[in-house]
């Protein structure tokens, strides 16, 4: 308990504290209390719908939980489909972070369920053909070695789930191409691409080979892409890709990303949409795509990456 003493040491009637005084010792009084209290650990599973939510690249909505309650927040995750915060402090404040993050999750989930009767009334009125073409040893090099997050160097993991739903972006269109090209893709992800409908192609590379073999062959598979869809009508094409790189192969005498985007950009019909990692993206490939600007992976990192 507190006593409060007047310049002249004599006890102090509590009507004569001013307000901030009064405000002080209810904030002592209250600390206390929370000190007493027991530590406490709480889990809430985090859809996949709403891990971009959540965990964005600064995760600005964690940390202000964190100062505002003074509790300790980790994120994890099992697998592509399976995230989860652990929050742990007093009791106070963990209940206060699991109802804040289960409001939000609450509402991006009855955004995410409202979002398929919209969709399916215009997909049968679309004239957008989607091809999605994943550069998938770029993506991957790229999300281990982000330096903006140096803590998903150690063993992190892609979400496969998240990176589609991230290119596809909830468009309404009338047919859809997928195609992700490696080098040794492991079979965890094959699995995972071929599921939401992927076309995979893993080619081995001997130690020391380069990757112009991959790159020759996602070349190849947009150019055919372009030579196969004429314009008919009013139909549109959007190719979605994915990668970085802007090099020429066969020492300038092959074909490169930066030929491929030139050939899309010729046709009508045709639009083209770059998403790559910040500091893996060719500048030629950048001004390959101008006016348009690519879209950086970087924004959505912790989404797309996880630590296992």
């Amino acid at each position: 308990f507190f006593r409060i003493f007047d310049d002249d040491g004599a006890m102090a009637d509590s009507n004569d504290l001013d307000s901030t005084t009064k405000a002080l010792i209810d904030c002592n009084l209250q600390e206390l209390h929370d000190a007493d209290q027991p530590v406490v650990q709480e889990i809430v599973h985090v859809p996949v719908e709403c891990i971009g939510l959540l965990l964005s690249r600064d995760q600005r909505q964690l940390q202000l939980w964190k100062r505002n309650h003074g509790v300790d927040i980790q994120a994890s995750s099992y697998d592509d489909s399976t995230s989860f915060l652990v929050i742990s402090g007093q009791q106070r404040g963990v209940a206060a972070c699991v109802s804040a993050s289960q409001r939000l999750i609450q509402r991006a989930l009855q955004r995410t369920v409202a979002k398929p009767e919209t969709d399916l009334a215009s997909i049968a009125s679309s004239n957008l053909h989607l091809h999605v073409v994943i550069d998938w040893s770029n993506f991957e090099l790229g999300a281990k070695s982000d330096s903006l997050n140096p803590e998903l160097h150690r063993a992190s993991h892609v979400r496969v789930a998240a990176l589609h739903e991230l290119l596809v972006n909830s468009r309404a269109f009338a047919s859809q191409q997928l195609v992700a090209i490696g080098s040794s893709i492991s079979s965890r992800y094959t699995r995972a691409l071929r599921t939401l409908g992927y076309d995979v192609t893993s080619i081995h590379r001997a130690e020391g080979q380069s990757e112009e073999d991959v790159d020759d062959h996602i070349h190849a598979v947009v150019l055919s892409m372009l030579s196969s869809c004429p314009v008919q009508g009013t139909e549109r094409h959007l190719l979605v890709l994915l990668t970085g790189d802007g090099n020429e192969n066969a020492r300038g005498q092959g074909s490169s990303f930066v030929q491929v985007v030139d050939e899309v950009k010729r046709c009508q019909s045709w639009e083209c949409e770059l998403w790559s990692w910040k500091r893996q993206c060719s500048k030629r490939l950048v001004q390959a795509c101008l006016p348009d600007h690519p879209r950086w992976l970087d924004e959505h990192v912790h989404a797309l990456v996880s630590l296992r």
